[in-house]
């Protein structure tokens, strides 16, 4: 007779698999992907390591960047107890710090036996292989494929639904790539053919806010050869990377150089609207004036959008001062929390990118050069994206950083489990 596992012997699996499954479930809906990582995350109460787990999750708050992480949080309690909706402020404010502590347990628990490490890379290739293709149907095969797959009872328009998976796969090219290499094998292979999906989707989405993302992340890679001190390589780098951008700037001239404000808005455009267009010209000018009516602690987290005017529409296409958010992180921040809140904030962002060029430029280890091109891809991207307190951008981007975190060199016998190796 065949005795079942115990939970805590299969937990491990489970939550490797959840992980790796959980980000290119994102293909089909936002709800996917999140119970997903609920369930990765159910799974780390069960692991024999939990002990560990938590005990790397203290180690990693009392470093000097987890101070500043924790002391950011509690500045931003302001923004929740004065807010416009208590409520609604102090729900985004303590998931936020929920998604924080699961990826830092997550991390260590990976970092803690490398086998499960493997096993989440294996199944996040093999996942994101299965979401390319529901992507790549839907964006070039029947029209209704993306209604049929998620369950919708209406049409589903594929270039519009599949804007945050064009996002987050935009945060997965670096890791897809390092994950196949790590791998070998034919996983290599698998690791390049995924790269390669995912920029003919971010393409065909045509979402510019990721392509920001991207030229962020160029601008480590180029890093990263600059770093292997060879003089002709820096030079080709930079001139790949001038001629990059240049090219990126002339064909947004070139394929948006005609477009021409809405007659029915009176508004005096910062920039050329080729290069930013107007709606998100007009979302941040009206968010900034907000932000500058109550400048110090805000207005409340994850309230912007309910402030006076913010649901008036900017003209009869019914698109409002405020569609939701401002799709600006920076903006987003100092309207909510006030520069009190978004200074830290700023702090936290360029503590993480410093400290994790100078881990690389010390250990020259692949696995923090992906986390630091997914970080400057997240936040350059954020710039113009989705909103700060989105659930699913937020864990998306966390839980590739702990993939990323976990996969570094083993550290000495004597040092805690996932710690930041050089």
């Amino acid at each position: 007779m065949l005795m079942l596992r115990r939970p805590s012997f299969i937990a491990p699996h489970l939550m490797a698999i959840f992980i790796g499954v959980s980000i290119p479930s994102l293909v089909l809906g936002r709800a996917v992907a999140g119970v997903a990582m609920v369930l990765a995350l159910l799974c780390i109460a069960l692991l024999p390591s939990r002990k560990a787990c938590l005990q790397h999750l203290k180690k990693t708050a009392g470093s000097p960047l987890g101070l500043l992480v924790c002391a950011t949080m509690a500045l931003w309690l302001p923004a929740v107890v004065f807010s416009l909706d208590p409520m609604r402020s102090f729900e985004a404010w303590a998931r936020t710090i929920v998604f924080i502590s699961g990826a830092v347990m997550v991390w260590g628990a990976l970092a803690e036996e490398p086998e499960l490490l493997e096993l989440s890379l294996r199944v996040l290739l093999l996942a994101s292989g299965v979401a390319v293709v529901v992507a790549l149907v839907a964006l070039f095969g029947p029209r209704d494929f993306l209604s049929i797959i998620r369950l919708k009872s209406y049409f589903v328009r594929p270039e519009e639904a599949l804007k945050g998976f064009a996002a987050v796969t935009m945060l997965m090219v670096p890791v897809v790539w390092w994950a196949g290499r790590r791998l070998g094998g034919y996983w290599a292979k698998v690791g390049i053919a995924l790269v390669l999906c995912f920029l003919v989707i971010i393409a065909e989405v045509k979402n510019m806010a990721a392509f920001a993302g991207l030229c962020a992340m160029v601008i480590v890679f180029g890093l990263y050869i600059w770093s292997k001190q060879n003089l002709t390589s820096s030079i080709l780098v930079t001139l790949a990377l001038v001629v990059g951008i240049a090219s990126l700037i002339v064909t947004l001239y070139v394929v948006r150089g005609d477009l021409k404000p809405h007659p029915e808005i009176d508004f005096d455009y910062a920039a050329p609207i080729w290069l930013i267009d107007y709606l998100r010209q007009v979302v941040w000018s009206f968010s900034l004036e907000k932000a500058w009516e109550s400048p110090w602690i805000g207005h409340g987290i994850n309230v912007v959008n309910f402030l006076p005017g913010a649901d008036q529409a900017i003209h009869t296409s019914g698109i409002n001062f405020i569609p939701g958010h401002p799709h600006n992180w920076a903006i987003e921040i100092f309207a909510e929390t006030g520069l009190v809140g978004l200074l830290p904030l700023v702090v936290v962002v360029v503590a993480l990118i410093v400290r994790l060029g100078q881990v690389y430029f010390r250990s020259r280890d692949a696995a923090v050069l992906m986390a630091l091109a997914v970080n400057v891809g997240y936040w350059g991207s954020g710039l113009s994206n989705f909103s700060f307190w989105s659930a699913w951008w937020q864990v998306s981007f966390m839980a590739l950083i702990a993939i990323c975190l976990a996969g570094q060199r083993r550290a000495p016998a004597d040092s805690p489990p996932g710690q930041v190796r050089s």
